[in-house]
């Protein structure tokens, strides 16, 4: 971790995906600075001495990203791309007009058609009211804050900001963190090489953005209940910015793992085979069965938990295929990786800005997610961009027969 930390930061290079993917890495495999992990169940918070393979598969996953990186730099180095700067202007604006416009309504009518029931306290409520609408809302907000944002559109920064707030405020973090990860992608990879250690205090603030989301989670229901004693309780209690880092995902996150390999538990390759479906629309309701990896370990290794357990793919791919698979996961990832880094290069600052979270969601995200969950996120993102490109492509069309 402190060769690749020396790497990142020090090193004069372009800001990409696979600075991005260290940085989930820091976070997701934090537990092992503290040589252990821990779940809650009925009994209390439940702790596991972190197995050595469990290291080892951590210690494989960085320094792949930390190769694959430099080959990167090196395959790109010399190469400038002038056609990223050449953006038509109105397509920024009426791309970001559409996706406020579907993140908007999409809100709406998730209050009207759920009476406002994701604004109850009690996530297991809010979960199960949750329909279609939740997702074109956030996905769309998503989108739309780091287009808004790097093409300095204040007015819709603000929407589509506040319209992740909306979303964090039901009771999901991951979108917002994401747009403001992919923001910080496009930003700073149009800067060309640049020694990350220089922009500490873009650092600092998305460390300080990143604790608060932390504490958001520790304080989230006395927020929404209204409980403002007990809100003010916890935030003037040392203990809570202890517990808000060892009580954190990150910690249950890798607990899967690390479980998964003092057991040496194996499993079947349904839940892999079935994430073939998640390419496909409407898959469930067209009949196909889908089995995700918690399916299995959540009732098999954690009977007791009552409550969803966020999965972990490097525990998915260990328990189906082995060291074998895992290695090799290790590497499509990379490659993905890769191709993002690809667009860096290659495309226009829009295309750029408005896939950048597709892959910030796979760089950063990719540990706590099966490969199912992971596939289904990005195709609600591409489906929304094809979307976006339709609209587009009409727009175009409409005024070269204006100009004819």
């Amino acid at each position: 971790m402190l060769i690749a930390s020396l790497y990142f930061f020090l090193n004069k290079r372009v800001f990409d995906y696979y600075t991005i993917a260290f940085f989930g890495c820091f976070l997701y495999f934090m537990p092992g600075f503290f040589g252990m992990t821990s779940y809650l169940n009925e009994s209390g918070w439940v702790k596991t001495p972190i197995h050595e393979l469990t290291y080892l598969l951590m210690i494989i996953v960085i320094f792949s990203i930390l190769m694959f990186g430099w080959i990167a730099d090196k395959l790109f180095k010399t190469k400038v791309n002038f056609k990223r700067i050449f953006v038509i202007e109105y397509k920024v604006h009426y791309s970001l007009l559409f996706l406020a416009l579907v993140s908007s309504l999409s809100l709406i009518l998730l209050i009207i058609s759920t009476n406002g029931m994701v604004f109850q306290a009690e996530k297991d409520s809010v979960l199960e009211s949750l329909n279609r609408w939740h997702i074109l809302f956030y996905s769309a907000a998503t989108l739309g804050f780091p287009i808004a944002a790097f093409f300095r559109k204040i007015k819709l920064s603000i929407v589509f900001f506040t319209l992740l707030v909306v979303n964090l405020y039901i009771g999901f973090r991951a979108p917002i963190v994401i747009s403001v990860l992919a923001l910080l992608v496009v930003f700073l990879s149009a800067k060309g090489p640049i020694r990350l250690i220089v922009y500490y205090k873009w650092l600092l603030t998305f460390t300080c953005f990143g604790l608060l989301m932390f504490l958001y989670k520790y304080i989230a229901f006395g927020i929404k209940a209204g409980l403002w004693d007990l809100v003010f309780q916890s935030i003037t209690n040392a203990e809570t910015y202890v517990n808000m880092i060892t009580m954190s995902e990150p910690f249950v996150v890798l607990n899967n793992l690390n479980i998964v390999i003092i057991k040496n538990y194996t499993t079947g390759f349904d839940h892999l085979m079935s994430a073939v479906y998640q390419l496909i629309l409407f898959a469930p309701q067209l009949g196909a069965e889908t089995v995700s990896f918690n399916d299995h370990f959540q009732n098999d290794l954690f009977p007791t938990v009552k409550y969803g357990l966020a999965s972990n793919i490097w525990a998915q791919m260990l328990s189906s295929g082995g060291w074998l698979l895992c290695v090799f996961f290790v590497a499509f990832y990379n490659i993905a990786l890769f191709l993002g880094r690809y667009f860096l290069y290659r495309f226009n600052l829009l295309t750029i800005c408005i896939t950048s979270p597709i892959f910030v969601y796979f760089a950063f995200y990719i540990h706590r997610n099966d490969l199912g969950y992971a596939i289904n996120i990005s195709k609600r993102l591409f489906l929304i961009i094809i979307a976006v490109k339709i609209f587009i492509t009409m727009l175009d069309s409409t005024k070269k027969v204006q100009n004819n």
